[in-house]
């Protein structure tokens, strides 16, 4: 079936794909804006600050729970389908749904038990903050697996509707209501209701998955299959966990020097600049099993289109996001604070670290799903170390806009460096570049058959 795929055909699978998923992403950034924005007014500033720091941390933490399964099944998945051994495709499915559970039940008595040495001796968290941060831990490591294992599927509005829209409509409903009426909520109570109703909405999904892997059994994965995949687990696990600390350790690291209203500052602008990367999020979500798909069928041509068009259409949405925050930026962040309008200079610098991130398109998906993880591990791990590293030191130096400003610096090395590394390695253009530039070398046999044709 790959084999008989045109361009044509993959361009209007991709734009079909892709647009249920943009229009599910721009809900949710739409959504997730407002469920932030909600937030900070139902609770102090210092409370809005714990709770933007104990929100990163979760995240990280849930992801790096997850042992690389979501990442596992997203390439494995569709690999095996297209192969037509869905009886190996499941036993994968049913392991990665043991080793989630496990990884994530870690996660949370880890959590719990920081939380009880506050009831000892004097730390700087509560018992309730860390309840519900690992109440959130255990809903977001499973809504992230639950959402990769229906993506590989095929099932995008499944995947992504659950906690990119409904969640964030529940969250919204509830504390939306509470603003109305004038009540704050303390930072235990924010974490703790954001854990139990994306707890409560994802429940399906894992419904649907268990009952999809019902009957497999791990052995139909033999020994050596199994360790390939562990393999490919341990390196993509790896390198998540030295992006995640490159990506949220800027919150922690504010925290740490200024205070919890200082991160509560910094956390919003994180989340605000995040947003230009929106469709790069969007387009990867489908694209990523299609470019498994592609390349594994030798199809080059055709994922050299999928990443192509991906890096050219998020690369110019940023370039648009980046020129909006440069004019109304201050005002933006002012509707959660207005002493947050004074972190501008934050929000742009790392504006401009998404702004490459997007135009470098799907490269780090790519470079996975090509077989180049190791250098992935390699290049985001050393990456990663050193962003952190500036990070704290620009934060002791030059205050949060070192803090941003190193952020931002780890994301254009590692954006660009992946570019340039896929072109060279595999001549395949993540950016798109090449796609324009063939379309404009076109334009004078166009203008030419066209004046023929006139004539």
């Amino acid at each position: 079936m790959v084999a008989t795929e045109t361009p044509r055909s993959v361009v209007k699978r991709l734009a079909r794909g892709s647009g249920l998923s943009i229009l599910i992403k721009i809900a949710n950034a739409v959504l997730a804006y407002a469920m932030f924005l909600i937030i900070a007014r139902v609770s102090s500033g210092e409370d809005y600050g714990i709770f933007g720091v104990a929100f990163s941390i979760a995240v990280s933490v849930s992801l790096i729970a997850a042992l690389g399964q979501p990442r596992a099944i997203t390439r494995y998945w569709p690999q095996w389908t297209v192969q037509d051994q869905v009886v190996k495709a499941r036993a994968l499915l049913r392991i990665s749904i043991i080793l989630t559970t496990v990884g994530m039940g870690i996660a949370a008595v880890l959590f719990l038990a920081g939380g009880a040495l506050n009831l000892i001796t004097a730390m700087p968290w509560s018992f309730g903050v860390a309840a519900g941060t690992a109440i959130f831990t255990m809903a977001f490591g499973w809504s992230e697996y639950a959402s990769a294992a229906l993506r590989a599927q095929g099932h995008i509005v499944a995947a992504m509707a659950p906690r990119d829209v409904a969640w964030r409509v529940l969250v919204c409903a509830i504390f939306g209501t509470a603003a109305l009426t004038g009540k704050a909520f303390s930072a235990e109570t924010l974490i703790l209701t954001v854990g139990v109703t994306l707890l409560v909405v994802i429940s399906p999904q894992m419904l649907v998955l268990w009952r999809t892997q019902r009957g497999a059994r791990v052995k139909d994965l033999a020994t050596e299959e199994r360790k390939r995949v562990a393999r490919y687990c341990t390196i993509m696990w790896a390198a998540g966990a030295a992006d995640l600390a490159k990506n949220y350790a800027g919150v922690v690291i504010v925290s740490g020097f200024f205070g919890a209203e200082t991160a509560g500052g910094y956390f919003a602008s994180d989340r605000t600049a995040n947003i230009l990367s929106f469709l790069l999020l969007a387009v990867t979500l489908v694209a990523g099993p299609q470019i498994s798909r592609y390349y594994h069928s030798g199809r080059k041509d055709l994922v050299q289109l999928v990443v192509g068009l991906s890096g050219m259409a998020a690369g110019l949405v940023a370039c648009a996001g980046l020129i909006f925050f440069f004019l109304f930026g201050a005002k933006i962040l002012s509707l959660f604070n207005p002493a947050y309008a004074s972190f501008l200079p934050a929000l742009l610098a790392l504006c401009f670290g998404q702004l490459f991130a997007a135009a470098s398109g799907p490269v780090g998906v790519l470079l996975v799903m090509s077989g180049h993880e190791r250098t992935i591990l390699v290049l985001v791990v050393c990456v990663g170390v050193v962003s952190v590293t500036l990070q704290a030191v620009g934060g002791h130096y030059w205050g949060v806009l070192g803090v941003a400003s190193a952020a931002a610096g780890g994301t254009i090395f590692l954006s660009v460096f992946s570019a340039v590394y896929a072109w060279r390695k595999l001549r395949i253009d993540s950016t798109g570049l090449s796609l324009v530039l063939k379309g404009i070398a076109k334009i004078p046999r166009l203008v030419a058959r066209a004046l023929r044709s006139a004539n």
